[in-house]
């Protein structure tokens, strides 16, 4: 697996910027280099703490072991990480705590990598709401039901205001 520096250092830049004000991960920021990502990932808190900043509700950081002095702490992490991204909506079939403690000797950072492209993809994508956005009302299509409109996933929503935007400017 081949994994394109700019998607690492796009990711990176997420963690850096997410969780610049941390201090319980501090001392392992800035990720410079981007490759130093495999690294800090093994104990499990940098990924929980990403998922805590993205949405709180979904793991308790008081369960996790700031300090891990043990692989069974390191293997408990990961697993308080794994299932938040499950709960925050993320496909973690297949993947599990020595995936992720392990990457850099299993050659297993594409796991990684995937799991960290969809933890920072829900917080992007949280954004993208009528509530947060108010101007995306103007989306509303002819005849459409408002409370249809408001249950358009972001995806879709996003879609709709490239469409018009593109339209708006006279290339769709």
């Amino acid at each position: 697996h081949t994994i394109p520096r700019s998607e690492l250092e796009a990711l990176v830049f997420q963690i850096n910027k997410r969780l610049q004000h941390d201090p319980d991960v501090a001392e392992r920021l800035p990720l410079d280099p981007p490759e130093k990502l495999y690294s800090a990932v093994e104990d499990g808190l940098l990924l929980s703490k990403l998922i805590s900043e993205i949405d709180e509700t979904k793991i308790n950081t008081a369960q996790l072991h700031k300090t891990t002095r043990t692989q069974y702490e390191r293997i408990e992490n990961h697993n308080y990480c794994i299932e938040a991204a499950r709960r925050m909506g993320c496909v973690v079939t297949n993947i599990g705590a020595l995936d992720l403690m392990r990457n850099i000797q299993n050659k297993t950072q594409h796991l990684v990598m995937g799991l960290l492209w969809q933890i920072v993809k829900v917080g992007l994508m949280s954004k993208v709401t009528v509530q947060k956005h108010p101007e995306l009302i103007r989306l509303v299509g002819p005849g459409e039901d408002l409370s249809t409109f408001l249950k358009i996933n972001p995806e879709d929503l996003l879609c709709r205001w490239v469409n018009y935007h593109l339209k708006r400017a006279g290339s769709a």
